[in-house]
C-alpha cells in the first residue's frame, strides 16, 4: 500500500500514482453525489455492419504417411482465413495446399524439406470478410505428384 508522498506518488505520469490520487480524493469528498434518473428511451441508432457468416471452427488433425492432412468443416460462406500449427518434438512447417469454403488440405514438412508423417496439426478457420474473398479453384481429387 502506498503512503502519502511516497516515491510511487511523486513520479510524474505514473498511472499508479494517478489511481492513488483519485482514490484519496474520492475518500476525502464529503459532498453527496446525486444519482441520475433515466429519461425515456431515445430513437434507435443506425444498424451496424453485419456480423460474420459463420463462427470460427477448430480441430486437431493427424497427418497421413506422406505428411498430408485433410480437414472438412462447415460452410464458411467463402474461403476462410486458416491458421495451422504443427505439434511435434522436432521443428515442423505446415503449409496450406488448397482451401475452399468447406475443405482445407495441408502438408507438414520437417525443416530439412522432407514430408513428416504422423504429425499432429492444430488448425482453425475464421470467416473472412466478403470483400476479401479470393477466387479459389479446388480440384475434387488432389494429387500428390511432385512430393
Amino acid at each position: 500500500m502506498a503512503v502519502r508522498n511516497s516515491p510511487m506518488r511523486r513520479i510524474p505520469g505514473n498511472p499508479v500514482g494517478g489511481v492513488l490520487r483519485a482514490t484519496a480524493r474520492a475518500a476525502r469528498s464529503t459532498t453527496r453525489r446525486s444519482t441520475m434518473i433515466p429519461g425515456p428511451p431515445g430513437e434507435a441508432g443506425v444498424a451496424g455492419p453485419p456480423g460474420p457468416v459463420a463462427a470460427p471452427v477448430a480441430a486437431v488433425l493427424t497427418c497421413n504417411e506422406v505428411g498430408e492432412a485433410r480437414w472438412d468443416y462447415a460452410d464458411q460462406g467463402g474461403v476462410p482465413m486458416i491458421v495451422a500449427t504443427p505439434v511435434a518434438d522436432v521443428p515442423l512447417i505446415a503449409t496450406l495446399k488448397a482451401a475452399s469454403a468447406t475443405r482445407a488440405e495441408f502438408l507438414v514438412w520437417h525443416c530439412d524439406g522432407t514430408p513428416w508423417p504422423g504429425a499432429t496439426l492444430h488448425v482453425a478457420a475464421f470467416p473472412a470478410p466478403a470483400e476479401e474473398q479470393p477466387p479459389v479453384d479446388l480440384p475434387e481429387q488432389p494429387t500428390t505428384e511432385g512430393l
